[in-house]
């Protein structure tokens, strides 16, 4: 089955039925420290020095610990999170509240078992609003000082429901999450994400860079330059925006993840 705009619930539901989720390898050694930690230094929030493969355990504590400082009390997103351990890191990291949204709920069902054995979730049914006819189930929880937040629906969607567009995000994590979208949907998601960015609220991305240049149109995932991301941000916003590439990854001959940096300029 190929992604269009047609069937974008249809063929992830496949993907997660059949355990075809490879994007899940990029986290087998839970790189979020690292890649959290790359965000900080090209926000200019620690020193820019290099990050090392083989750093002491003295250095991994650090910088572990500048992660957890940045994150305490703030309102984080991450869209289209599936299970992914990184809502349970940033928890574990002090936040006042994580929020995930994915349109699958096999995923969002693994998120609840795998994660957060011990938190007792509320489920709820959000009212339908005019135009939406995709219904939008809610799970929330506490742990520990931090609420927890999982939309089920359409994430472009979203806005339409005061639960979400009331929302105040300081912070974004967005992995494999545009790559994962149709193209033709790129500028929807991007006007549904930063509906509820706050001004100075920046955002740790990761994009596919594909090697081959007829390869550039396949997907998922998808290959966005970032000049492109760049002006969907600030066509949505009205606010100017910086990238900082922070990380390269190796994946292939074909295929090179890399992780920037979405900064809005002062």
């Amino acid at each position: 089955m190929r992604l269009g705009t047609h069937n974008v619930a249809e063929f992830w539901t496949e993907a997660w039925m059949t355990n075809n989720t490879g994007w899940k390898m990029g986290e087998r050694c839970g790189p979020f420290t690292r890649n959290l930690y790359g965000y900080l230094q090209a926000a200019g929030l620690v020193a820019a020095e290099k990050q090392g493969e083989n750093e002491s355990v003295e250095e991994a504590s650090k910088r572990h610990e500048a992660v957890r400082s940045f994150l305490a009390k703030k309102t984080v997103m991450v869209p289209l999170c599936g299970d992914s351990a990184v809502l349970s890191y940033m928890v574990d990291c002090g936040v006042r509240h994580v929020i995930g949204a994915d349109l699958n709920d096999h995923a969002l069902n693994l998120q609840r078992e795998k994660n957060f054995k011990n938190a007792c979730f509320r489920t709820r049914t959000l009212d339908r609003v005019a135009g939406v006819a995709e219904k939008v189930v809610v799970h929330e929880a506490t742990d520990g000082e931090s609420r927890i937040t999982l939309f089920h629906g359409d994430i472009i969607k979203l806005p339409c429901f005061d639960d979400y567009k009331n929302l105040k995000v300081d912070f974004m994590y967005d992995r494999a999450a545009m790559m994962a979208i149709p193209p033709d949907l790129h500028k929807a998601y991007v006007q549904a994400v930063t509906k509820v960015l706050t001004p100075t609220a920046g955002v740790a991305y990761e994009r596919m860079l594909r090697l081959i240049p007829e390869e550039r149109t396949w997907g998922p995932p998808f290959m966005v330059d970032m000049e492109e991301v760049l002006q969907m941000y600030k066509e949505a916003t009205g606010r100017e925006y910086a990238s900082v590439l922070i990380l390269e990854d190796s994946l292939d001959d074909t295929r090179r993840p890399e992780w920037y940096a979405i900064l809005p300029k002062e």
